[in-house]
């Protein structure tokens, strides 16, 4: 069992901060939206980013595993907010993404391991809504 911890403050003075794991501590906000201060991270920015980067990192964990070296990635996720009979709810996540690798061989495998991916990914696969994740792969 893994346990992960995260600590929140919130005062006039220094508004709402987060930390988790000793790391860097980090300002949020409500979204603009729900009367937030722009240019702060939001629950809802954390919750799309958790989806994209556990992406990320579930892929380059099988690209390691098959000692394929990825010498670039980009992505692009959008998480849906609806109201819904329950509440406000994420409906949706789309990830779009662009691998590159060496060789037409490697770019092969990583497609393949692409579907892998968005069945491991620990986050989406926790979550209600459904995960879309669209890999483009490209050598270089």
């Amino acid at each position: 069992m893994h346990y992960f911890d995260v600590t929140s403050r919130w005062s006039p003075q220094d508004g709402a901060k987060m930390r988790s794991g000793g790391g860097a501590e980090s300002s949020f906000d409500a979204p603009a939206v729900f009367g937030g201060e722009a240019g702060h991270w939001t629950p809802e920015d954390l919750f799309v980013a958790a989806v994209d980067t556990c992406l990320l990192l579930t892929l380059m964990f099988y690209t390691e595993k098959a000692g394929i070296e990825m010498t670039g990635y980009e992505s692009a996720s959008r998480g849906t907010l609806e109201k819904t009979a329950q509440g406000m709810r994420f409906t949706f996540v789309s990830c779009k993404a662009t691998a590159t690798v060496t060789g037409d061989e490697a770019a092969a495998q990583v497609r393949e391991l692409g579907e892998k991916v968005e069945k491991r990914c620990l986050v989406s696969a926790s979550l209600t809504c459904p995960v879309s994740y669209e890999l483009d792969v490209v050598t270089a």
